[in-house]
């Protein structure tokens, strides 16, 4: 799996991660600088881990992060009125293509 590079917000060009500094388990600061030698433009920003979607298997984890709301079930899909299926697969509204 490839990682995602951010863009720069002046120059779109890919940003360069230069520094990390970790204050939690899960949330880290994070400064870049463009790679475009022209922009030079350079940011701080964030790195933060909000929910895991499959638990670890380790038996005693370091740091245990809450599960996703759609993996627990507390986050319920939007039914409409008179269906019985979720609005992303209900497709009586959608036009019929030629």
């Amino acid at each position: 799996m490839e990682a995602t590079a951010m863009k720069c917000p002046s120059c779109r060009e890919k940003l360069r991660m230069r520094t990390t500094e970790e204050e939690a388990p899960c949330f880290k600061n994070v400064w870049y600088e463009c790679t475009n030698f022209d922009c030079g433009a350079t940011f701080k920003g964030h790195q933060t881990i909000v929910h895991q979607i499959r638990p670890s298997a380790l038996e005693n984890p370091y740091h245990v992060v809450p599960m996703a709301p759609t993996v627990t079930g507390k986050l319920k899909p939007k039914i409409p009125q008179g269906s019985t299926k979720p609005a992303s697969l209900d497709k009586s509204g959608l036009e019929q293509r030629p």
